[in-house]
């Protein structure tokens, strides 16, 4: 009867292991996707700051403001 429940629990515990190493695999896999979606998302702050460099240059170029404006 003890090598029964043993059996039953190393089983168990064998089922366990594997969901651990699934679950592991899964965060690993998610925080790789994080970090890309950190790197995409300072990338396009940066264009953005730039584009608003760009705007406001180009507003100046056409006189479509004053220039007391900082």
């Amino acid at each position: 009867m003890s090598d029964t429940r043993d059996n039953l629990v190393l089983e168990r515990l064998r089922e366990m292991r594997g969901m651990l190493g699934r679950v592991l695999e899964d965060t690993a896999d998610m925080r790789l996707r994080i970090g890309a979606l950190e790197a995409n998302g300072a990338s396009m702050s940066l264009r953005l700051d730039r584009l608003g460099v760009d705007v406001d240059r180009i507003m100046r170029r056409l006189d479509l403001v004053d220039e007391a404006t900082p």
